[in-house]
Formats: C-alpha cells, structure tokens, sequence
C-alpha cells in the first residue's frame, strides 16, 4: 500500500521518470519494512537464501 501511494503521488509520464520515482520510494522504507512485506508475499524461502 505504501510503495503504491509513493508512485501514484509522484505521477511518472515516462519510464525513467517512473524508474525514478520508484527508486526514490525504496529509500522511504527499512531494511525491516522490505523484510516484512516479502515474508507477507510468501517469498521466506527466498529471504534464508539471500541473508
């Protein structure tokens, strides 16, 4: 919901423009938050293999 919010408000016309909005949205979440939202998704396999 919040990554959402982040690119609908930032309005991206263009590709790099929506590349860019969607870099300067990951830097509004923590380490946790991204941790959180992929364990949600069902992706807590995935996270043993990366850490």
């Amino acid at each position: 919901a919040k990554l959402k919010h982040l690119l609908r408000t930032a309005v991206a016309r263009t590709v790099p423009d929506l590349w860019a909005a969607i870099r300067d949205a990951f830097t509004r979440f923590t380490p946790d938050e991204c941790r959180n939202s992929l364990t949600a998704a069902g992706y807590e396999d995935d996270l043993a293999v990366a850490t």
